[in-house]
């Protein structure tokens, strides 16, 4: 059954409105959303690039008419998936939306008068031969889909007679085109809607419901917009106004919104009465699933969220939050979106507008969460966007100090904070950012979000030594120290080696921790080696009870960082109890722990080294040898012990075996 138009018949060429080949596949073929787009021509610019859609397939079709002297699009791009993938652009139309001079609202019922107006603008001043051949395009989107438009007008030479020629291009039917050419003084083509030109079966698909709007994007000289045909009863026209506003928002057309607010300004002046809450959500598309807000910060259309923002006056302030958070119906509120998606100028856009809510209702905003209700800060954190947390930070001078630090240190549900993740997964990017923010709050509270101590007692420094990055976790981390004093940057730094027992490749982490002692003074050093057990055990005793010989080469590293006179002070690792680290070696027999420590002998002046391996404890005055016999332990720790005495010279070797 052939394609009709209001009972029109499409496939008749004596219509006034058919398609250009009548070839019933033709007409119907959908390739939209069906060509997959190859790997190797996306860019990534647009990040849904996975298939041809309809904004790609409609702004080739305006490319290609514009080019045309007789504004005739190319079909041929549209006729198979090969002819799309080399004909058609995934990520040009991003430049065009963003750049297109022309940028109107309309509502679909007046899409006819809309082409007569433009028709009418092309013949301005020009004569009949200049008329001869000349057009326009038109990029055009409903709240759910793009199409395109050329506008083509040719006059007779001979006779003067002038056809306007309207040819409207739906990728829903892709190979095909709609055809209308009508002579001066066009009244007929200014009665068409919108829905005339579209399929019957799919147009209504291309709304959301309730009234249509579209907007209209073109290289051409901008028209005189028209205003919404209004009825006059607010509720009512708060919809209509509402699906322009919508549309504004979605391709960044400021314009729409300022007349939007001149005529709510006007009607309040003149009746005295404010809009209702109502009616300003159905105007600023609040109270939908994806409200206007939302779309406009995923676009980045920062003019116009500018501009729906001088809207706002005509809410109530105590109202004003909930239409900043736009929440879409899963649960996201515009912000997290934004953070998520990394769109940094509509954060910052965003943030503008903060100064015109209560202040109190600032930090709750700003606390954005996801559908899970976990902090976007440390999603967003763990993911190393940086732009994305700078952006964020800018939003923190509208919030109390205290706030700051509040927001800057949330933890989820599981009780890690954003610095904790970005630590554990070595985001070096993401540290660095958060960190220029630290400067935002008190000095105290820097210390608290620098530690980042979790409910475990697991601190950031712990978690960075965890990381599979050490090297490069552990600097990220030692650069916020410049932000927190000297006796803090020891307390936190002191925490950190007794955490590397625990690791199964400590060195490079010990090594990596060990950079860190730039951010003290060498004569507090000493403090950071010794560490700070719970148990009172300093990390050499734990290192050699442990048998970690790995640990002890890379912590031995670190004492060419200790003054020469408190090296051998940090070897005998004396506990709370006055146990030394040589005795624990010796009774839990652990033979290369002794040995690994024994090469650190090196480190210290000779006349130290017998005393060491004495190890007398001033508890009980057992010595590191008697400690071994009396734990009856196999002859290897004793063997190791005894390798390191023979290599003391021959004096020393007597005394050391004579007190042992």
């Amino acid at each position: 059954m052939p394609l009709s138009i209001d009972g029109r018949n499409l496939s008749d060429k004596n219509s006034d409105i058919y398609w250009k080949k009548v070839d019933p596949q033709d007409a119907t073929t959908n390739l939209n959303w069906q060509v997959a787009v190859p790997a190797h021509l996306n860019s990534g610019r647009d990040d849904q690039a996975d298939l041809y859609k309809c904004r790609h397939l409609s702004l080739a079709y305006v490319l290609s008419a514009a080019k045309d002297p007789k504004f005739k699009a190319d079909l041929s791009i549209f006729q198979s998936p090969e002819s799309i993938i080399a004909n058609v652009s995934p990520d040009e139309w991003i430049d065009f939306v963003k750049n297109a001079p022309n940028r109107t609202v309309i509502d679909a019922d007046s899409f006819g008068e809309y082409l007569q107006a433009r028709f009418d603008h092309l013949a301005e001043g020009k004569s009949a031969k200049d008329l001869i051949e000349t057009g326009g395009t038109l990029y055009i989107n409903t709240p759910n889909h793009t199409l395109a438009v050329a506008l083509r007008m040719k006059t007779d030479p001979a006779t003067g007679i002038q056809k306007n020629v309207v040819r409207f291009y739906d990728p829903n039917v892709t190979k095909n085109q709609v055809r209308r050419a009508e002579e001066r003084p066009l009244q007929e083509l200014r009665k068409l809607k919108f829905a005339d030109f579209c399929r019957p079966d799919v147009r209504e698909l291309y709304f959301d419901g309730g009234p249509a709007a579209i907007s209209i994007l073109s290289d051409d000289t901008p028209l005189p917009p028209l205003d919404p045909r209004l009825s006059g009863h607010q509720d009512a026209d708060a919809d209509l106004i509402g699906a322009r506003v919508s549309l504004a928002m979605t391709d960044d057309i400021p314009s729409e919104l300022d007349r939007v607010r001149a005529r709510l300004a006007k009607d309040r002046a003149t009746t005295g009465i404010a809009p209702s809450l109502y009616a300003m959500s159905a105007i600023l598309g609040t109270d939908t699933g994806m409200p206007a807000l939302y779309v406009a910060m995923d676009n980045s259309a920062v003019e116009a969220i500018a501009a729906w923002g001088r809207l706002l006056e005509f809410v109530p302030e105590n109202q004003r939050a909930r239409f900043l958070a736009a929440e879409s119906r899963d649960g996201w509120t515009a912000l997290a979106m934004a953070l998520g998606n990394q769109r940094s100028d509509s954060i910052r856009a965003w943030g503008q507008l903060l100064q015109l809510i209560p202040e109190g209702e600032r930090s709750g905003l700003l606390d954005a969460r996801t559908d899970a209700d976990a902090p976007c800060l440390g999603e967003i954190m763990a993911a190393n966007s940086a732009g994305s947390i700078t952006a964020w930070g800018s939003l923190l001078e509208r919030v109390s100090e205290n706030q700051r630090a509040d927001l800057l240190g949330v933890r989820g549900q599981d009780g890690w904070s954003g610095l904790d993740k970005a630590v554990s997964q070595a985001r070096v990017d993401a540290i660095a950012a958060w960190g220029e923010l630290l400067a935002s709050v008190p000095e105290a509270e820097r210390v608290r979000l620098v530690e980042s101590k979790s409910p475990n007692s697991t601190t950031a420094l712990q978690l960075a030594m965890y990381s599979r990055q050490p090297d490069a976790a552990l600097p990220a981390w030692g650069e916020l120290l410049h932000h927190i004093p000297e006796n803090d940057r020891v307390r936190l730094l002191a925490g950190g080696i007794d955490f590397a027992t625990a690791l199964d490749s400590p060195a490079a982490a010990i090594r990596s921790w060990g950079d860190l002692f730039k951010w003290v003074p060498v004569s507090r050093r000493a403090e950071l080696m010794k560490g700070a057990q719970a148990d009172g055990e300093p990390f050499i005793y734990e290192a050699m009870k442990t048998g970690n010989a790995p640990a002890i080469a890379a912590w031995g590293e670190l004492l060419n960082d200790i003054p020469k006179s408190r090296r051998a002070a940090l070897m005998a690792g004396e506990s709370d109890r006055h146990l030394l680290a040589l005795q624990i070696a010796m009774e839990s027999n652990q033979p290369e722990a002794i040995r690994a420590w024994g090469e650190l002998l090196k480190k210290i002046p000779e006349a130290e080294r017998a005393d060491l391996l004495i190890g007398k404890s001033i508890h009980d005055g057992m010595t590191a040898l008697a400690a071994g016999r009396l734990m009856q332990v196999q002859p290897e720790a004793i063997a190791a012990w005894d390798e390191l005495v023979r290599l003391l010279p021959e004096k020393d070797q007597e005394r050391v075996r004579q007190l042992s």
